[in-house]
């Protein structure tokens, strides 16, 4: 039960709440919606947020006690590291080849996705994270990488929560990149890999445990 949570995990919860309140403002900005108007005017006060998120986001606004789960917190870290996730779960189901890789252009493209030291990091766990037989997709674009690893947390059931996932849609869209590719029909990613992925992402980046 979730009331038997100890008390730094509910910390770390209300902390994730607070951050995804603080997204959804940042979406009602007149910058980022600057067609929408509610009440007659541009939404850019506090009080527009709540209808924004209701009108965006599908599915009931998760409460703290969602949060309690350690994949759910992806969501509402700073946009840079979410970004960085995403395409390094991308990759993670790809990390054999990611090891076997041989093309400059290829690694050249990973290791600014990624940055170096996630880079090594995916490298280092191929070595001990069990083989994969995906390829590298056609496109290594960060958008195209973050959607597919956004698909891939969300269909391993890392990332339950319906409203969160469209929240990070809505917050990768300024992100420049080629159209994202479909995942083939037999790539099902298990609970298992998901978890696997969560804890060693949590050891790369400790601020989001």
């Amino acid at each position: 039960m979730t009331c038997a949570a100890p008390d730094a995990h509910w910390g770390a919860a209300l902390d994730a709440l607070r951050r995804y309140e603080a997204c959804l403002k940042t979406l009602v900005d007149c910058r980022a919606l600057p067609l929408v108007q509610v009440g007659g005017a541009r939404g850019c006060g506090a009080a527009a947020w709540p209808w924004f998120r209701d009108a965006l986001l599908s599915g009931p606004a998760p409460d703290a006690a969602v949060f309690l789960r350690r994949g759910e917190r992806i969501g509402v870290a700073d946009l840079d590291t979410l970004r960085r996730t995403l395409i390094l779960r991308s990759l993670y189901a790809r990390r054999s080849a990611v090891r076997r890789c041989i093309a400059r252009t290829q690694l050249e493209r990973m290791r600014a996705a990624l940055g170096v030291e996630a880079f090594d990091a995916l490298v280092d766990w191929a070595g001990s994270d069990g083989e994969t037989v995906l390829p590298l997709p056609a496109s290594l674009a960060p958008r195209a990488l973050a959607q597919d690893g956004l698909w891939r947390l969300r269909r391993e059931d890392t990332l339950r929560s319906a409203a969160l996932a469209q929240l990070i849609q809505c917050r990768l869209d300024g992100l420049p990149s080629d159209p994202p590719q479909p995942p083939a029909a037999d790539d099902l990613p298990s609970a298992a890999e998901g978890e696997r992925f969560i804890t060693r992402l949590l050891s790369l980046i400790p601020t989001l445990s």
